[in-house]
């Protein structure tokens, strides 16, 4: 299946760029009851990227707590499993990259200013395609 760019109900939007799944945070702020959607909705993302690699781009995000946290910690080990990875674009925080980082053992950084940068860093045919539909 090939993600178009739509809305999810947990507030996500999701789009795919070649072989790479950006899931764009909506809300502002993530607390404990979002854990269990966001662990589906990650899991859903590395399922359908054929390389399991998922930007997270957390722009409009000014507060993420724990619960959250958690369940990015989950999804990175899940992405690493299947030799994927997941990043993070756009952070407010570098806090939360750290934590991933430290959390699954990836030396590689794991946060990056844009969805283009990250997107640069896992793929050059997802960073391509992004251009191209950038206009």
């Amino acid at each position: 299946m090939v993600f178009g760019l739509f809305k999810k109900g947990g507030g996500e939007e999701i789009t795919r760029y070649a072989d790479v799944v950006v899931i764009s945070l909506q809300k502002t702020a993530y607390y404990a009851d979002a854990r269990d959607g966001l662990i589906k909705t990650v899991a859903a993302a590395i399922d359908e990227s054929p390389t399991g690699k998922v930007v997270i781009e957390m722009s409009k995000v000014k507060q993420f707590t724990s619960g959250p946290l958690g369940a990015l910690v989950v999804s990175a080990r899940r992405a690493s499993e299947k030799d994927g990875a997941l990043v993070l674009a756009a952070a407010v925080s570098g806090f939360v990259g750290k934590v991933l980082s430290t959390a699954t053992d990836n030396n590689a950084s794991p946060s990056y200013a844009t969805v283009r940068a990250a997107l640069s860093a896992l793929s050059t045919e997802a960073a391509s395609e992004y251009d191209k539909q950038a206009g």
